[in-house]
């Protein structure tokens, strides 16, 4: 993986005055809070460096448009009841009047876009995607997938009109969060665990639950809870009178946590691939099914730093505790 300071070059070139984001994400059935967390580093970036003008159209979820809104970033919002084929309208109407250098495609489903690229082009547009498991290359201007498995999967694709930017090492990581402290305990194994922004599948109670079946005396689990999260009662309920473990609610930056911990537990989607930047030890969980393969191919190389190294014997008691083997 590499800085994003060394590689933002190649992408976007000066003058870049404004940049459109299409991106969602809420409490919802298959979004994802990594999404709109890449959409607004990156934003953050294209502001800092060129003061670019950055706009969000989202469908109107209130827990993704309040996250980023808190990070200063202007938002239009989309009945997120629509139909696909209304919402590409809706992007047309806000390409027409923000009139974007570029407008960055950060969604589950593209096809419904594809009937319009030639008009968002005729305003002057240049598109990019960011994709993490279609592994399909649309008719845009550049092509993101930071998937460990993206090279594999579009082995031998070639595309002499899109620009690739294909695998980890384009993985979008903003260094100043570094910069944060975590207050993580000093005399205990610090085990952070993090099922991302909403957690709709309910990842971090199962896992709790198998956890508490055992004493941890010497460990401090911190379970860090995103701004979709809406399991706190059920979580509080299961944790009270527990000193080995602590919740902390949608922290400002959760990588102060993952940088200071000794051992983390996380899904198959962004937590997992920051935690490879940081090089951590971890364990991930996929929590939906297109985290499989990605997440068996991390364990496969070795990148969750156990596969290759005797573990430590907490994390060998947590891995067995979850009935998860830690071996490749």
């Amino acid at each position: 993986m590499r800085s994003l300071n060394e590689w933002i070059h190649q992408v976007f070139e000066p003058p870049l005055r404004r940049v459109l984001f299409r991106v969602d994400a809420g409490a919802v059935s298959r979004l994802s809070f990594g999404h709109a967390s890449r959409c607004r580093i990156l934003a953050k970036i294209l502001w800092e460096k060129w003061d670019a003008e950055c706009l969000f159209l989202m469908q109107d979820f209130p827990e993704g448009i309040d996250y980023i809104r808190q990070h200063g970033f202007r938002v239009r919002t989309i009945d997120g009841q629509e139909s696909l084929n209304l919402c590409s309208a809706a992007l047309l109407r806000s390409v027409r009047e923000f009139r974007p250098d570029w407008l960055v495609l950060d969604v589950l489903e593209l096809d419904p876009f594809l009937s319009v690229y030639d008009e968002i082009r005729s305003h002057g547009s240049r598109i990019l995607v960011m994709d993490d498991c279609r592994f399909q290359i649309p008719p845009v201007d550049v092509y993101f997938n930071s998937s460990i498995l993206a090279h594999e999967k579009l082995a031998g694709v070639k595309s002499v009109k899109t620009r690739l930017f294909l695998g980890p090492r384009y993985f979008i990581f903003d260094e100043e969060l570094l910069r944060g402290e975590s207050n993580l305990a000093k005399d205990r194994f610090n085990v952070v665990l993090t099922f991302g922004g909403s957690d709709v599948t309910g990842m971090t109670v199962k896992t709790i639950e198998q956890l508490v079946k055992k004493d941890w005396p010497a460990v401090l689990f911190t379970v860090i809870l995103g701004p979709g999260f809406s399991g706190q009662t059920q979580l509080g309920t299961l944790l009270e009178g527990r000193d080995s473990f602590r919740m902390v609610l949608n922290p400002p930056n959760v990588i102060p946590y993952l940088r200071d911990c000794d051992f983390a537990l996380c899904a198959g989607g962004r937590t997992m691939y920051e935690l490879i930047y940081l090089g951590k030890n971890f364990l991930s969980i996929p929590s939906v099914d297109h985290e499989v393969e990605g997440v068996e191919m991390v364990k496969t190389m070795g990148l969750n730093r156990l596969a290759n190294e005797f573990p430590h014997p907490i994390a060998q008691s947590i891995a067995e505790c979850l009935r998860i083997p830690i071996e490749a």
